[in-house]
């Protein structure tokens, strides 16, 4: 009993002194406002090595951002580590600029969670409290728990791990949703682009393969193409990993740029458009995945809530 009445006020301190230092980051850019730049070029440092093949882990992004405040433009660099996931040319990053300094950030740096810690430090020293309070009677309450004789203890660890689980939910759909979907939207969305005449051909050369290692075992590939963009040669690559042996380096390719949005996009090959539909195969057991923790979270919390209910009106 006493270890855990220690784990809790332990945790409860670590986790109210980054929700201090997270408050206290986010405070510079309290009276900041929001405003949406568009990427004008990004370049690349590149580290290579040999056969074409670019550490990504070495390697360096710049995006040239521009974007407005009323009637002043305000024009900036954007440096990342790394070339996957930069921000791509044509696209658009939210940024929060302080009129006052001039100094901008991207929105997603200055993001703070400090209530969403300081909720979790306090939830720490409340259980810390109970426990040092009553903790034998607590232990007994949730091991009598019962749905025919429910109790305010049993019915709150109910609706906590309910939560946690719907949090778990949120964190699938947002997460790992683009991922499931993408082999199959992918290709469907170019065959609509193209049908609709949005797309325009580009010219492109094969400049080499980026290689960024995943996890311990597992290394994908991008492919990096040079083309004339509408400020002058520009690169780019695709949002996703390629086939190693799909592009050769100095080859000449063709890329599909949006005419609405200047987004650019490679065609699907055969195997893309045959292996769209088998896609729906691990995309079914993402979706009972997602379903099933959803469905046992609001299992989880309508049954706590009804204990609750149930002990605590008469």
């Amino acid at each position: 009993m006493q270890l855990a009445i220690s784990i809790c006020f332990l945790l409860g301190g670590l986790l109210l002194y980054a929700s201090a230092r997270s408050r206290w980051a986010a405070r510079k850019w309290a009276d900041a406002v929001k405003r949406r730049a568009r990427v004008e070029r990004v370049s690349y440092r590149k580290a290579w090595e040999k056969g074409g093949i670019i550490d990504d882990g070495r390697s360096f992004a710049e995006a040239a951002l521009r974007f407005s405040d009323g009637e002043r433009t305000v024009r900036g660099t954007l440096e990342r580590k790394g070339m996957i996931g930069a921000p791509a040319e044509g696209g658009t990053v939210m940024v929060l600029l302080d009129r006052e300094s001039g100094n901008w950030i991207p929105a997603r740096e200055a993001r703070s969670h400090w209530r969403l810690l300081a909720a979790l430090a306090g939830l720490c020293f409340l259980a810390a409290a109970a426990l040092l309070l009553d903790g034998r009677g607590i232990l007994a309450d949730l091991s009598d728990f019962r749905m025919e004789s429910p109790n305010g203890v049993g019915g709150a660890a109910l609706v906590l791990i309910g939560a946690v689980l719907a949090l778990c939910t949120a964190a699938c759909i947002w997460g790992l949703l683009p991922a499931a979907i993408r082999p199959m939207a992918g290709p469907a969305g170019w065959v609509v682009r193209y049908a609709m005449g949005r797309l325009e051909p580009v010219d492109a050369r094969c400049e080499g393969l980026i290689r960024r290692v995943e996890g311990e075992d597992t290394t994908v590939y991008y492919p990096l193409f040079s083309y004339a963009g509408p400020e002058g040669a520009a690169e780019w690559h695709p949002p996703y990993p390629i086939r190693r042996s799909r592009f050769q380096r100095g080859g000449s390719y063709t890329l599909y740029r949006d005419r609405n949005t200047g987004k650019l996009y490679l065609r699907p090959d055969r195997l893309d458009l045959l292996a769209a539909p088998f896609s729906l195969i691990p995309f079914g057991f993402f979706v009972l995945l997602t379903a099933s923790m959803g469905g046992s979270a609001a299992a989880l919390l309508i049954y706590g809530g009804i204990g609750l209910a149930r002990a605590l009106l008469p």
